[in-house]
């Protein structure tokens, strides 16, 4: 027999409409927890675990019990440390999971070839609107050289050419 409230908690998760948990130290043992749970729930439509430490193991997590969740609209991961293993776990899940119309992962460790594939998983739907995927833009592109330092001034040039006659002094 289940302890004393455990059946209005599951209740209250099956019923559960928005979770939003920024800023909780979540870490991938409590997104399995979460993910255990959204796998009883059928009405949740957004999901906040932003700014916690969900990392690529808890990502994966999440993209298995999203995957097949008939509600879901809002995942929002941003600030997780989630990098590329993550990224492709949840790129395979969008492509299975339309319901979703917004992921966020800003903020994470994700490359741009990751980015790459989750643009194409995302427009693989077609009533998703490209704003819904939140992801890093232009952190990937190669820096440009920075402008060359100006030329000494008088005194520095100066003791810049002492120093090299003293140099070749024997």
């Amino acid at each position: 027999s289940p302890p004393p409230g455990e059946n209005e908690d599951r209740a209250r998760v099956r019923g559960l409409r928005s979770l939003i948990l920024l800023n909780n130290l979540i870490n991938p043992n409590g997104v399995d927890q979460i993910s255990s749970a959204l796998r009883e729930n059928t009405t949740l439509l957004t999901l906040d675990l932003s700014s916690n430490f969900v990392q690529n193991r808890g990502a994966k997590s999440l993209a298995d019990a999203v995957r097949t969740h008939p509600t879901l609209q809002t995942l929002a991961l941003r600030s997780n440390g989630v990098g590329d293993d993550g990224a492709m776990a949840l790129a395979q899940m969008v492509q299975h999971n339309h319901t979703i119309t917004c992921l966020d992962l800003h903020d994470n460790e994700i490359s741009e070839h990751a980015c790459d594939k989750l643009r194409r998983a995302w427009g693989s739907a077609d009533e998703r609107s490209t704003g819904g995927l939140k992801i890093p833009r232009g952190r990937f592109t190669t820096p440009q050289p920075s402008e060359p330092p100006p030329p000494p001034s008088g005194n520095e040039a100066a003791r810049g050419a002492r120093l090299q006659r003293d140099a070749n002094k024997p």
